[in-house]
Protein backbone atom coordinates (compact mmCIF):
# COMPACT_ATOMS: atom_id res chain seq x y z
CA UNK A 1 0.00 0.00 0.00
CA UNK A 2 1.52 3.56 -0.80
CA UNK A 3 1.92 5.78 1.49
CA UNK A 4 2.63 9.47 1.95
CA UNK A 5 6.15 10.39 3.67
CA UNK A 6 6.38 12.35 6.82
CA UNK A 7 8.35 14.95 7.49
CA UNK A 8 10.38 12.70 10.19
CA UNK A 9 10.50 10.17 7.68
CA UNK A 10 12.28 12.65 4.73
CA UNK A 11 14.47 14.36 7.14
CA UNK A 12 15.99 11.11 8.62
CA UNK A 13 16.80 10.15 4.98
CA UNK A 14 18.29 13.69 4.18
CA UNK A 15 20.34 13.29 7.58
CA UNK A 16 21.59 10.01 6.17
CA UNK A 17 22.35 10.88 2.80
CA UNK A 18 24.18 14.26 3.60
CA UNK A 19 26.66 12.06 6.08
CA UNK A 20 27.33 9.45 3.03
CA UNK A 21 28.08 12.76 1.11
CA UNK A 22 30.64 13.72 3.60
CA UNK A 23 32.26 10.62 4.25
CA UNK A 24 32.50 10.30 0.16
CA UNK A 25 34.27 14.30 0.33
CA UNK A 26 36.50 12.70 3.08
CA UNK A 27 37.67 9.47 1.11
CA UNK A 28 38.02 11.72 -2.48
CA UNK A 29 35.16 10.10 -4.12
CA UNK A 30 33.91 13.42 -5.77
CA UNK A 31 30.60 11.62 -7.87
CA UNK A 32 29.49 9.70 -5.24
CA UNK A 33 29.46 13.16 -2.63
CA UNK A 34 27.51 14.94 -5.39
CA UNK A 35 24.92 12.52 -5.96
CA UNK A 36 24.63 12.07 -2.48
CA UNK A 37 24.42 15.85 -1.75
CA UNK A 38 21.73 16.73 -3.80
CA UNK A 39 19.87 13.34 -2.72
CA UNK A 40 19.95 14.98 0.31
CA UNK A 41 18.91 18.41 -0.10
CA UNK A 42 15.54 16.75 -1.87
CA UNK A 43 14.61 14.87 1.19
CA UNK A 44 15.31 18.00 3.44
CA UNK A 45 13.49 20.18 1.17
CA UNK A 46 10.44 18.38 1.47
CA UNK A 47 10.61 17.67 4.69
CA UNK A 48 10.58 21.49 5.14
CA UNK A 49 7.46 21.62 3.19
CA UNK A 50 6.21 18.58 4.53
CA UNK A 51 6.48 20.17 7.75
CA UNK A 52 3.78 22.78 6.81
CA UNK A 53 2.22 20.51 4.81
CA UNK A 54 2.05 17.18 2.63
CA UNK A 55 -0.05 18.87 0.37
CA UNK A 56 2.99 20.48 -0.72
CA UNK A 57 4.67 18.13 -2.13
CA UNK A 58 2.24 16.93 -4.94
CA UNK A 59 3.37 17.64 -8.26
CA UNK A 60 1.12 19.95 -10.21
CA UNK A 61 0.40 18.01 -13.26
CA UNK A 62 -3.01 16.69 -14.74
CA UNK A 63 -3.65 12.77 -13.35
CA UNK A 64 -2.58 13.40 -9.76
CA UNK A 65 -4.97 13.95 -8.53
CA UNK A 66 -4.86 10.62 -6.18
CA UNK A 67 -1.40 12.12 -5.31
CA UNK A 68 -2.97 15.19 -4.04
CA UNK A 69 -5.31 13.27 -2.05
CA UNK A 70 -2.94 10.59 -0.37
CA UNK A 71 -0.98 13.50 0.78
CA UNK A 72 -3.99 15.16 2.23
CA UNK A 73 -4.47 12.36 4.59
CA UNK A 74 -7.33 10.75 2.07
CA UNK A 75 -6.31 6.68 1.51
CA UNK A 76 -6.20 5.95 -2.16
CA UNK A 77 -6.28 2.46 -2.78
CA UNK A 78 -5.94 2.77 -6.50
CA UNK A 79 -2.81 4.42 -6.46
CA UNK A 80 0.12 2.36 -7.34
CA UNK A 81 2.51 5.08 -7.40
CA UNK A 82 2.81 9.14 -5.63
CA UNK A 83 3.82 11.40 -7.62
CA UNK A 84 5.73 14.19 -5.92
CA UNK A 85 8.00 16.97 -7.15
CA UNK A 86 11.77 17.03 -8.08
CA UNK A 87 14.39 18.72 -6.49
CA UNK A 88 14.15 21.95 -8.41
CA UNK A 89 10.62 22.78 -8.12
CA UNK A 90 11.15 21.38 -4.04
CA UNK A 91 14.02 24.54 -4.06
CA UNK A 92 11.56 26.77 -6.00
CA UNK A 93 8.49 26.23 -3.27
CA UNK A 94 10.82 26.33 -0.39
CA UNK A 95 12.65 30.17 -1.09
CA UNK A 96 8.84 31.16 -0.18
CA UNK A 97 9.14 30.04 3.54
CA UNK A 98 13.55 29.89 3.39
CA UNK A 99 16.26 32.23 2.62
CA UNK A 100 20.14 31.24 2.27
CA UNK A 101 23.52 32.52 1.30
CA UNK A 102 23.57 30.13 -1.49
CA UNK A 103 24.64 30.21 -4.89
CA UNK A 104 22.31 30.19 -7.11
CA UNK A 105 24.60 28.75 -9.63
CA UNK A 106 25.89 26.16 -7.33
CA UNK A 107 23.01 25.01 -6.75
CA UNK A 108 21.27 24.88 -9.94
CA UNK A 109 25.13 22.34 -10.90
CA UNK A 110 23.89 20.20 -7.89
CA UNK A 111 20.28 19.85 -8.87
CA UNK A 112 21.73 19.44 -12.37
CA UNK A 113 23.77 16.45 -11.15
CA UNK A 114 21.14 15.34 -9.07
CA UNK A 115 18.77 15.01 -11.71
CA UNK A 116 21.22 13.60 -14.17
CA UNK A 117 21.23 16.62 -16.60
CA UNK A 118 24.71 16.93 -16.11
CA UNK A 119 26.80 13.66 -16.68
CA UNK A 120 30.54 14.78 -16.91
CA UNK A 121 32.94 14.00 -14.07
CA UNK A 122 33.23 15.98 -11.22
CA UNK A 123 36.48 17.05 -9.97
CA UNK A 124 37.43 18.41 -6.44
CA UNK A 125 37.18 22.09 -7.42
CA UNK A 126 33.43 21.60 -8.78
CA UNK A 127 32.22 19.36 -5.84
CA UNK A 128 33.53 21.42 -3.21
CA UNK A 129 31.67 24.12 -4.73
CA UNK A 130 28.43 21.93 -4.72
CA UNK A 131 28.85 20.64 -1.25
CA UNK A 132 29.01 24.72 -0.24
CA UNK A 133 25.78 25.43 -1.67
CA UNK A 134 24.51 22.35 -0.24
CA UNK A 135 25.71 22.80 3.31
CA UNK A 136 25.29 26.43 2.99
CA UNK A 137 21.22 25.86 1.90
CA UNK A 138 20.59 22.61 3.86
CA UNK A 139 21.85 24.87 7.28
CA UNK A 140 19.01 27.43 6.29
CA UNK A 141 16.59 25.17 6.26
CA UNK A 142 17.69 23.00 9.43
CA UNK A 143 17.42 26.53 11.19
CA UNK A 144 13.74 27.10 9.97
CA UNK A 145 12.82 23.24 11.32
CA UNK A 146 14.49 24.39 14.22
CA UNK A 147 17.02 21.39 13.78
CA UNK A 148 20.09 21.25 15.78
CA UNK A 149 23.46 21.24 13.48
CA UNK A 150 25.31 18.37 15.12
CA UNK A 151 22.11 15.81 14.80
CA UNK A 152 21.90 16.12 11.09
CA UNK A 153 25.94 16.84 10.28
CA UNK A 154 26.63 13.87 13.50
CA UNK A 155 30.66 13.82 13.25
CA UNK A 156 31.08 15.66 10.12
CA UNK A 157 30.00 18.35 11.47
CA UNK A 158 33.57 20.39 11.63
CA UNK A 159 34.68 19.58 8.50
CA UNK A 160 30.75 21.26 6.93
CA UNK A 161 32.25 24.28 9.54
CA UNK A 162 35.63 24.39 7.80
CA UNK A 163 33.61 24.00 4.06
CA UNK A 164 31.51 27.25 5.16
CA UNK A 165 34.47 29.40 6.55
CA UNK A 166 36.87 28.83 3.99
CA UNK A 167 34.17 29.78 1.35
CA UNK A 168 33.34 32.66 3.55
CA UNK A 169 37.06 33.46 2.89
CA UNK A 170 36.91 33.52 -0.62
CA UNK A 171 33.77 35.32 -1.03
CA UNK A 172 35.49 38.33 1.08
CA UNK A 173 38.18 38.22 -1.28
CA UNK A 174 36.35 37.73 -3.92
CA UNK A 175 33.79 40.68 -3.24
CA UNK A 176 36.78 43.06 -2.01
CA UNK A 177 37.74 43.29 -5.46
CA UNK A 178 34.50 43.28 -6.82
CA UNK A 179 34.09 46.61 -4.96
CA UNK A 180 37.51 48.08 -5.43
CA UNK A 181 37.21 47.67 -9.30
CA UNK A 182 33.51 49.02 -9.48
CA UNK A 183 34.83 52.53 -7.50
CA UNK A 184 38.10 52.34 -10.26
CA UNK A 185 35.64 52.17 -12.85
CA UNK A 186 33.42 54.79 -11.67
CA UNK A 187 35.71 57.48 -11.09
CA UNK A 188 37.37 56.78 -14.58
CA UNK A 189 33.83 57.24 -15.72
CA UNK A 190 32.38 60.01 -13.60
CA UNK A 191 35.66 61.82 -11.88
CA UNK A 192 36.14 64.15 -14.23
CA UNK A 193 32.84 65.97 -14.01
CA UNK A 194 31.55 68.39 -11.03
CA UNK A 195 30.32 66.66 -7.70
CA UNK A 196 27.55 68.04 -8.81
CA UNK A 197 26.84 66.58 -11.72
CA UNK A 198 27.81 63.02 -10.19
CA UNK A 199 25.19 63.58 -7.21
CA UNK A 200 22.84 64.32 -10.02
CA UNK A 201 23.47 61.12 -12.07
CA UNK A 202 23.38 58.98 -9.10
CA UNK A 203 20.17 59.80 -8.39
CA UNK A 204 19.01 58.30 -11.32
CA UNK A 205 16.87 55.45 -11.15
CA UNK A 206 17.27 52.85 -13.50
CA UNK A 207 14.27 51.42 -15.26
CA UNK A 208 12.82 48.26 -14.43
CA UNK A 209 10.99 45.62 -16.98
CA UNK A 210 10.36 42.46 -14.97
CA UNK A 211 7.34 42.67 -12.83
CA UNK A 212 8.17 40.94 -9.26
CA UNK A 213 11.59 40.21 -10.30
CA UNK A 214 13.16 43.19 -9.22
CA UNK A 215 13.70 46.34 -7.73
CA UNK A 216 16.14 49.33 -7.01
CA UNK A 217 18.75 50.11 -4.59
CA UNK A 218 21.60 51.81 -3.42
CA UNK A 219 24.81 50.26 -4.96
CA UNK A 220 27.47 49.93 -2.00
CA UNK A 221 30.17 50.55 -4.71
CA UNK A 222 29.31 53.82 -6.04
CA UNK A 223 26.17 55.01 -3.97
CA UNK A 224 24.37 55.26 -6.84
CA UNK A 225 20.82 53.29 -7.62
CA UNK A 226 21.16 50.32 -9.08
CA UNK A 227 18.99 46.82 -9.92
CA UNK A 228 18.61 43.85 -7.15
CA UNK A 229 16.64 40.85 -8.64
CA UNK A 230 15.04 38.70 -6.14
CA UNK A 231 11.06 38.70 -4.61
CA UNK A 232 8.66 40.41 -2.88
CA UNK A 233 6.99 38.56 0.02
CA UNK A 234 4.17 39.52 2.62
CA UNK A 235 5.52 39.28 6.07
CA UNK A 236 2.61 39.06 8.64
CA UNK A 237 4.87 39.16 11.90
CA UNK A 238 3.26 40.22 14.84
CA UNK A 239 2.87 43.77 15.34
CA UNK A 240 6.39 44.36 17.67
CA UNK A 241 4.43 46.87 20.20
CA UNK A 242 1.10 45.23 20.31
CA UNK A 243 1.95 41.50 19.79
CA UNK A 244 -1.52 41.45 17.55
CA UNK A 245 -1.48 40.12 13.82
CA UNK A 246 -0.99 42.61 11.35
CA UNK A 247 -4.51 43.00 9.52
CA UNK A 248 -2.71 42.73 6.33
CA UNK A 249 0.97 42.39 6.91
CA UNK A 250 4.11 44.46 5.36
CA UNK A 251 5.69 44.08 1.79
CA UNK A 252 9.02 43.11 2.15
CA UNK A 253 12.23 42.29 -0.92
CA UNK A 254 14.17 40.36 -0.52
CA UNK A 255 17.54 40.45 -3.06
CA UNK A 256 19.22 36.90 -4.90
CA UNK A 257 21.38 39.68 -7.19
CA UNK A 258 22.66 42.87 -7.97
CA UNK A 259 23.95 44.97 -11.00
CA UNK A 260 25.01 48.52 -11.30
CA UNK A 261 25.09 50.36 -14.64
CA UNK A 262 27.04 53.08 -13.94
CA UNK A 263 30.55 51.23 -12.19
CA UNK A 264 29.43 48.10 -13.29
CA UNK A 265 29.56 46.02 -10.43
CA UNK A 266 27.74 42.53 -10.34
CA UNK A 267 26.57 40.52 -7.12
CA UNK A 268 25.86 36.94 -7.70
CA UNK A 269 24.28 35.52 -5.09
CA UNK A 270 23.04 36.47 -1.24
CA UNK A 271 26.19 35.28 -0.18
CA UNK A 272 28.12 38.57 -2.24
CA UNK A 273 25.51 40.70 -1.19
CA UNK A 274 25.64 40.32 2.57
CA UNK A 275 29.26 41.12 2.46
CA UNK A 276 28.78 44.10 0.51
CA UNK A 277 26.41 45.41 2.83
CA UNK A 278 23.14 44.97 0.64
CA UNK A 279 21.00 44.44 3.10
CA UNK A 280 19.07 40.86 3.23
CA UNK A 281 15.46 42.51 2.63
CA UNK A 282 13.63 45.79 2.95
CA UNK A 283 10.30 47.42 3.06
CA UNK A 284 8.35 48.19 0.04
CA UNK A 285 5.42 50.26 1.64
CA UNK A 286 4.58 51.46 -2.24
CA UNK A 287 2.94 48.23 -2.95
CA UNK A 288 -0.44 47.40 -1.34
CA UNK A 289 -0.62 44.10 0.53
CA UNK A 290 -3.47 43.42 -0.31
CA UNK A 291 -1.97 42.63 -3.81
CA UNK A 292 -1.06 39.15 -2.19
CA UNK A 293 -4.44 38.07 -1.34
CA UNK A 294 -6.53 35.89 -4.31
CA UNK A 295 -8.84 37.81 -5.90
CA UNK A 296 -7.27 41.23 -5.93
CA UNK A 297 -7.05 42.81 -9.63
CA UNK A 298 -4.35 45.49 -10.30
CA UNK A 299 -4.24 47.62 -13.38
CA UNK A 300 -1.04 48.69 -14.72
CA UNK A 301 2.47 48.62 -13.88
CA UNK A 302 4.49 49.68 -10.93
CA UNK A 303 7.52 52.07 -12.21
CA UNK A 304 10.84 51.35 -10.22
CA UNK A 305 9.29 48.83 -7.79
CA UNK A 306 7.80 46.11 -10.02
Amino acid sequence: MVTAPTADELYSSARKFAQSALEAHHNGDHQRAAIDAGTSLEHLTKACLASRSPALLVELKPGNWESLALLCGHPQPRLNHLRTVGLREACGRVKTFVSSSASKDDLDLLINLRDGVVHAAVDEEVEERVLVAFVQQSDAILEDMRKHHWDFWGQWSPIVTKLVVNASDEIKHRVGKKLAAAKSAFMDKYGGMPSEMRDMIGRVEPRIFTDWESAVTDCPACDAKGVAKGRYWLDETDDDDTGEPWVWGTVKFTPDTFSCQLCELRLANPAELAEAGVPANWDVPEIDPAEFFPGYQQQGIYGAYG
